[in-house]
């Protein structure tokens, strides 16, 4: 591509007069930055307001550690970005294409090994951080989620990075700006109907939906279930919703609870799988028979859902097609192409039943 001085895009800090194409060169990082610290700014207002002062604290305190882990692939990414740059000012095409290879095979490799050992060693990194107990539990949740986005992270670092080394700081702030602005959400709603819906056919006499707190997602996935059982509940059938609590402590007291007024054909429909996975631990180590005695269901389909004793039956939400869609969306905005579509994009989820949960007989 030929780059003028200053065209749309590219700027070419090399010829005519800097000044002017500096500034509009520096004007979309700023912009970018701001849009940034936004996110900050709405993350701390929605987990302050929804989920509590341990939840918020939680979040705070995984900040320095997620700061710490991106900060190396950013690193990397801008020390990339520089040797990217010199090469483009002296026309060295050939020792540029090479250097973006060598640069990308290096950061993934990093990125990956982090994300690697982040994973392995949850547990000792709080224990180091001195987490308090009553943050624990939550910080490690979030944790886990948020690592699971390390990669897309590194990607995003690096490919800004190299389209600013080449003159253009435009593309970053549209990836920035269209994941503030669109919201493809997964269709949260009729995964909680579709598994109620199925338990409720499996014979389920006794359903209660277990989550923190009915708010987010969550609730979305229990109306899902209040309109499954309107629309397929017998006569004995009930489903109920129970607030198992935002930390470990809590939630050990409504695991014992529910196992102290367990009933025949009860099944537990968990709209998380971590709270399923946790679940199915606690029962087991009371003697409790997973499904012989209680069913159990969760939400989600994260990779540790297919191994547990016994397998979780769970919901699928297709991120990799969400993923898909959002770059889709993302080149069209780039391209300047104008499609049609719905502010907010919902995309169908999977049910997976697994071993968890069984038929009941009828008698």
């Amino acid at each position: 591509m030929r780059m003028m001085e200053c065209s749309k895009m590219y700027y070419d800090l090399t010829k005519g007069r800097i000044g002017k194409c500096l500034i509009l060169f520096a004007l979309p990082m700023i912009a970018g930055n701001l849009l940034q610290q936004f996110y900050n700014i709405a993350d701390t207002l929605i987990v302050g307001r929804v989920l509590g002062k341990n939840a918020l604290a939680a979040v705070g305190s995984a900040y320095t550690l997620m700061t710490f882990l991106t900060s190396v692939f950013l690193g990397l990414s801008m020390g990339s970005g520089a040797l990217f740059s010199i090469y483009k000012g002296k026309g060295s095409d050939r020792e540029l294409r090479l250097s973006v290879v060598h640069a990308f095979g290096l950061i993934m490799g990093v990125t990956v090994l982090l994300n690697v050992l982040v994973y392995l060693f949850t547990d000792p990194i709080l224990w180091f951080l001195r987490v308090p107990e009553e943050v624990y539990d939550g910080m490690k949740t979030y944790l886990l989620v948020i690592f699971a986005g390390l990669v897309a992270t590194s990607l995003y670092n690096f490919f800004s990075c190299l389209l600013r080394a080449l003159g253009n700081s435009t593309v970053p702030l549209v990836f920035l700006a269209v994941s503030a602005v669109l919201n493809i959400g997964l269709d949260d709603e009729s995964g909680g109907y579709l598994m109620t819906k199925y338990l409720l056919e499996c014979g389920y006499e006794h359903i209660q939906v277990c989550a923190g707190r009915d708010n987010g997602v969550d609730h979305f996935r229990y109306m899902g279930a209040q309109r499954a059982a309107k629309e397929f509940a017998g006569k004995k059938q009930k489903v109920q919703f129970t607030a198992l609590g935002m930390n470990y402590a809590k939630r050990k007291e409504s695991y014992a609870w529910l196992i102290q007024r367990k009933k025949p054909k009860t099944a537990l429909f968990f709209l998380s799988d971590l709270y399923a996975l946790e679940a199915i631990s606690f029962f087991s180590s009371r003697g409790v028979k997973i499904p012989e005695e209680i069913g159990i269901a969760g939400y989600d389909n994260i990779s540790y859902a297919e191994f547990s004793v016994p397998r979780l039956t769970t919901i699928s939400q297709n991120v990799e097609q969400k993923a898909s869609l959002a770059v889709e969306i993302l080149m069209e905005r780039i391209n300047g192409v104008e499609k049609e579509r719905e502010n907010q994009i919902e995309l169908p989820v999977t049910l997976i039943p697994r071993k968890s949960v069984q038929p009941q007989d009828e008698n």
